[in-house]
């Protein structure tokens, strides 16, 4: 079995310079951070590449968000959030340029950032005509604004939506209702659909990062917990990919979703081009590393580490690079002790692909999808 990766993938590896990073699910998951975002932040400035948070959460402004990160323990400027906020003000201002009143379904934070962009909000109040109905994900909702939201879009007000979130991901026993909820609502009670959906997966926000960065959109790696909307982003814009199981969306939703897109020649959702179970770091990697996604392969690795065949479990630390259909590669790090064998999710590993790293493949990865499961595969 070859171990050389083809010339294009190895470019597109090199070429990461930047990294997009969802939040809620991403670095964070409700109240609580993730133990290893502070040191995965650390090590990508350290290693010279830069971040930006991207969020389709616009309950929260810009200061807000900062201000948040810092009592989590993460450094983040105003320069370094793009918000679904700033990506409707930009929308508004270039389609909508008369535009001065709004009625909005959002929390007073999100409120703020508008009134901080020069617009003001309507009352609920049918005398009181908006210019644009902005719908957003509102966890202070109330029935009769919901409604009066209803009513504007049923005048054929212009309609803006800020993000499809149907749910947002938290760690408490609950069902927090997201915007592409709200919308649905909507449509069901007036029969009209948004104008416009931004956030993700609408390209904007990932290509506004590239012009505030100076970047071309295959130097940014897109990094986030759903498929339809994170990943479908970056397909969307030419960004590279990468799914995280810490969120929303579990290694089965994903194996289904690159399965229609190995048969279907116009999937619904397109396969993320790399899935790990999270951002963290495995310091212990030949090469540079951005993260135990990525790493800069570039030819830096031992023969011995080269050896698909080498007899028994695999050292801590330690990096295979194996070909997967479609010409996408398996990056696997730190392999577990045999001991340590069990079931996750329905995949069986440890002692049985010991034997067979082929086996490993075939059962596992996503097709046509390059995976890089630390402890999930071993060889």
């Amino acid at each position: 079995m070859s171990m050389d990766m083809d010339a294009s993938q190895k470019e597109k590896l090199r070429r990461i310079r930047h990294l997009a990073l969802d939040m809620d699910g991403t670095i964070y998951l409700g109240s609580r951070v993730f133990t290893f975002t502070v040191p995965f932040l650390e090590s990508m400035a350290s290693a010279g590449i830069g971040h930006s948070f991207l969020t389709n959460n616009p309950t929260r402004s810009v200061s807000d968000y900062v201000a948040k990160l810092e009592g989590m323990g993460i450094k983040a400027g105003e320069d370094n959030m793009y918000t679904t906020s700033l990506a409707a003000i930009d929308y508004i201002r270039d389609h909508h340029p008369a535009a001065k009143r709004l009625f909005m379904l959002g929390t007073p934070s999100m409120v703020s950032q508008f009134e901080k962009a020069g617009f003001e909000a309507c009352a609920d109040d049918p005398r009181d005509v908006p210019d644009v109905l902005v719908v957003a994900f509102d966890t202070t909702l109330t029935y009769p604004r919901l409604c009066r939201a209803a009513w504007w879009a049923s005048q054929g007000i212009p309609y803006v939506a800020t993000n499809p979130d149907r749910v947002c991901p938290t760690n408490e026993e609950t069902v927090l209702v997201d915007c592409g909820s709200l919308q649905q609502c909507i449509f069901h009670a007036t029969g009209r659909r948004p104008d416009i959906v931004l956030g993700k997966p609408d390209p904007t926000m990932l290509l506004g990062i590239c012009r505030r960065h100076g970047l071309e959109p295959d130097e940014i790696a897109m990094v986030g917990d759903r498929i339809y909307t994170d990943t479908a982003m970056a397909h969307n814009a030419g960004a590279v990919g990468v799914l995280v199981l810490s969120g929303e969306t579990t290694l089965e939703t994903a194996l289904k979703v690159a399965e229609d897109a190995r048969t279907n020649p116009s999937p619904e959702f397109y396969p993320p081009d790399i899935i790990v179970r999270r951002i963290e770091l495995r310091s212990r990697i030949h090469g540079r590393v951005t993260g135990n996604f990525l790493c800069r392969l570039e030819g830096r690795f031992s023969r011995e580490d080269k050896d698909p065949h080498r007899s028994g479990v695999m050292g801590h630390g330690r990096v295979g690079v194996y070909p997967v259909p479609h010409h996408r590669y398996l990056l696997r790090a730190e392999a577990m002790a045999a001991a340590d064998a069990k079931e996750h999710r329905g995949v069986r590993f440890a002692q049985d692909y010991v034997r067979t790293p082929a086996r490993c493949m075939e059962d596992a990865l996503l097709q046509g999808t390059a995976v890089h499961q630390d402890r999930f595969f071993v060889c």
